[in-house]
């Protein structure tokens, strides 16, 4: 009877380490996954690789408290470190739909199928956001951004008048040798070298290898100069009525997106990631409109997840209206076959004005080597990238860099 009471203990206990090493298995498992889902992200550090003895003020990504928080219901002012100030109202925060509409439905059970990566996201990424971000300081920026709007439409007035004496690509010495300030529009400029250069007296950063068109949409053929992309990130300035970035955000009529020349700039080894807002009728635009126009195929739809430094959503996950995460919409070209993982969070602290963190960095490993790179409707440049906008010098101001702690 002992041997037999022995031996049943002994199964147990052997049962028992199974169990915990199964256990042991399904944690590991879920934390690859976890790994592999979620890429944490120090945008000013990333962006700051650009430079030498240069670095982005930390305020340029910086948030240390939600927009509003929903424990009590309570809605908070929304301050911006380098913007204004508005309050934010009930119906902004939680709008209760007595008669939800289909899209509306389909919308909420998207993201209740997202809901528990978010989470998991927040859980993971909370600790290390904390412990980083403490050891910061953070550094204010006025925001008084220089209006290069005016100057730029009188460069169009010259461009229409004067086109035949329009130069495809101009050095950044061409500028500087002219004395031109109104070549800095509507013409390719290349920069070899980082530089500070002075445009109407103020003084902007420009980092190595960069190439920018300053322009309106209506001149962007100009960038279709058999020049093709290995990598294009386009961030469109959707309507939205929720997006409130001051008077000089200008939005764009989605439908004009289907005039992007964006089948003349991919290459055959193009990977394509468009940023777009929660609204499902701009996704299903995409997927449905602009993907078959440009002869681009959807691979999968990420999401960018906004928490503050100290570990918290800057809206709770549980916010009825407005999310915390932004999707980013994946494509390529047909013909380049590689395997893009589904449902990726990328987590960091937003920027001024929403600027959203760099992409190059997370698409390293899904690119040829030594990609050629485009971002379009850019509000900054960047080292290796071709940058095209009517504000793609916004983010180059001195004003947002100061000198390096450890220059390179």
């Amino acid at each position: 009877i002992l041997l037999i009471i022995l031996l049943i203990l002994l199964m147990l206990l052997m049962l028992l380490i199974l169990l915990m090493l199964l256990m042991l298995l399904i944690c590991l498992i879920l934390l690859i996954r976890y790994m592999l889902l979620m890429v944490f992200m120090i945008p000013d550090e990333v962006l700051s690789n650009d430079y030498n003895n240069y670095q982005l003020r930390t305020g340029t990504y910086w948030r240390d408290s939600p927009y509003f928080t929903s424990k009590t219901n309570s809605i908070t002012e929304d301050h911006d470190r380098i913007g204004h100030k508005r309050k934010l109202n009930e119906d902004d925060c939680y709008r209760v739909m007595k008669k939800p509409k289909v899209g509306s439905i389909a919308n909420v059970e998207h993201h209740s199928k997202l809901l528990p990566l978010f989470r998991d996201a927040v859980n993971g990424a909370a600790s290390n956001m904390v412990k980083i971000y403490h050891r910061k300081i953070m550094e204010t920026v006025e925001q008084d951004n220089t209006d290069l709007s005016v100057w730029q439409s009188m460069a169009d007035s010259m461009f229409h008048i004067n086109g035949a004496e329009y130069q495809e690509i101009w050095s950044i010495e061409d500028i500087i040798e002219t004395g031109s300030n109104s070549a800095i529009f509507n013409n390719i400029i290349t920069n070899n070298q980082q530089r500070i250069l002075n445009i109407f007296d103020t003084n902007y950063l420009l980092p190595e290898n960069s190439t920018f068109l300053m322009s309106d949409f209506e001149n962007i053929g100009i960038l279709v100069d058999g020049k093709c992309y290995d990598f294009i990130v386009i961030d469109p300035p959707w309507v939205n009525k929720s997006n409130n970035r001051g008077s000089k955000y200008q939005s764009l009529p989605f439908w004009k997106l289907l005039q992007l020349p964006i089948p003349e700039l991919v290459s055959q080894n193009s990977i394509v990631a468009i940023w777009v807002t929660n609204n499902p009728k701009f996704s299903k635009f995409i997927r449905t409109k602009l993907l078959p126009k440009w002869g681009l195929v959807y691979r999968t739809t990420w999401h960018w997840l906004k928490l503050t430094t100290n570990g918290e959503p800057v809206i709770p996950l549980s916010s009825t209206h407005r999310k915390p995460y932004e999707p980013i919409i994946i494509a390529s070209h047909p013909s380049y076959q590689v395997d893009i993982p589904n449902d990726q969070i990328v987590v960091s602290v937003p920027g001024v004005h929403s600027r959203k963190p760099p992409l190059d960095i997370v698409f390293e490993g899904l690119l040829v080597e030594g990609p050629n790179m485009l971002e379009l409707f850019a509000r900054n440049l960047r080292k290796n990238f071709t940058s095209w906008g009517n504000e793609v010098l916004t983010h180059q101001e001195i004003q947002y860099f100061q000198p390096s702690e450890d220059p390179q």
